[in-house]
């Protein structure tokens, strides 16, 4: 075990790569709510893309070994890359934003690869440090700013899945504290999807760890900080409603006519489509985001979206890649490792807001889960059935 506290400022070369991806994000998010810096956002954001690519290129270079993670996301970028020529779609841009998914994933499985535990450690506790930076970042906005259109209120979501990371911390107050600062911003943007994946992954992660010695030798400090949370919760929603008029409760309820889409209207929109696809968008698929053109809108599900953008073949690829981390958790199950429960959460956020929303095809948010993927990915064996090295606090 080791203390929660960043004891050694300078930054070490072992985590410049996430350094940069937070920045990257950051600065993307900085570029939504329209604050002005000296520099073009979107040019910082492209550099940091390409030095993310060099990377990834100079670590194949050196370690030509690949796993089958590593074939299947090849192959997922070969399917989207043949799809966009075919569709005649393909650009530079266009490509950066479609291989952002398996672009992070490669990167971070090379960057964990063979790391040690104080590697880990520290990826943990820059997540937990760039949450309130991300957290501040919004009330800023929220409050300061006053924005309240689209893009904005997905921007809660850049704090909402880095609840994994959170997880990972064992010092009560700590971590409850965090917790909220995941939550907050989705229950200020009432983003179903965030919202929901932040608080069914709080219950499967207590559920997944009430065996524990943990938490029954702490069960009186969880029970106060649950009811201290959900008080929190319910003043939020009561200034929400009159203050803002917005009733969390009838968002949550409200699907089929939630004037954000009409999601079921447009699943239903989305099935008619693949029902009477062709042969060739059957196989390789239409490219992103051109379901808008039938529908209005995207169908705010990824698995749908998956199968229609890049075909059967970019859809079986995209399945193998998530076959491979439920395989990873079952086998932290088996280990009884520490990293179970936080994984599972993970597991269970990405396809939450898979099926909800936007996920995989957002070149954003969508970078924490697949960081804490690559991260639990490699973790050492020694590891493996050890309740304390798991954690920070």
């Amino acid at each position: 075990m080791i203390s929660f506290k960043l004891a050694n400022k300078k930054i070490e070369n072992n985590i410049i790569l996430l350094i940069f991806l937070n920045i990257y994000l950051f600065l993307y998010a900085i570029d939504v709510y329209g604050i002005s810096l000296p520099f073009d956002p979107a040019l910082g954001r492209t550099l940091i893309f390409y030095i993310i690519f060099a990377y990834t290129i100079g670590k194949v270079i050196f370690r030509p070994q690949i796993n089958m993670l590593e074939i299947a996301l090849i192959l997922y970028s070969f399917i989207v890359v043949v799809g966009q020529f075919v569709n005649g779609l393909f650009t530079f841009s266009k490509a950066a934003n479609d291989l952002f998914f398996p672009l992070i994933l490669f990167a971070f499985t090379r960057f964990f690869y063979g790391n040690n535990e104080k590697k880990i450690q520290k990826a943990i506790v820059c997540e937990s440090a760039f949450l309130i930076l991300f957290f501040s970042l919004f009330i800023y906005a929220s409050f300061s700013m006053k924005l309240r259109y689209g893009m904005y209120l997905n921007s809660s979501y850049y704090c909402a899945l880095l609840l994994p990371f959170v997880l990972c911390i064992s010092k009560t107050w700590v971590r409850n504290i965090l917790i909220l600062l995941c939550l907050i911003p989705s229950v200020l943007s009432f983003k179903r999807g965030a919202y929901l994946s932040v608080i069914l992954g709080v219950i499967i992660y207590f559920i997944a760890i009430r065996k524990s010695d943990d938490f029954k030798s702490n069960k009186k400090k969880y029970v106060i900080w649950g009811i201290a949370a959900a008080a929190g919760i319910a003043i939020v929603m009561i200034y929400m409603n009159q203050r803002l008029n917005i009733n969390m409760i009838e968002r949550l309820m409200a699907v089929s006519d939630d004037g954000g889409a009409g999601r079921i209207d447009l699943i239903k929109g989305m099935l008619s489509l693949l029902s009477n696809n062709s042969a060739k968008g059957f196989i390789i698929g239409h490219g992103s985001f051109t379901s808008s053109k039938y529908l209005g809108s995207s169908s705010h599900n990824d698995f749908l979206e998956m199968l229609w953008s890049y075909g059967i073949l970019g859809f079986i690829s995209y399945l193998f890649i998530l076959l491979f981390l439920f395989r990873k958790c079952k086998e932290l199950k088996k280990n009884n490792d520490d990293y179970y429960a936080p994984c599972l959460v993970a597991i269970v956020q990405f396809i939450v807001c898979s099926m909800v929303s936007q996920l995989v095809f957002v070149p954003t948010y969508v970078a924490f889960l697949l960081v804490f993927f690559s991260m639990v990915s490699f973790i050492p064996q020694k590891q493996s059935g050890n309740k304390q090295t798991a954690y920070i606090r």
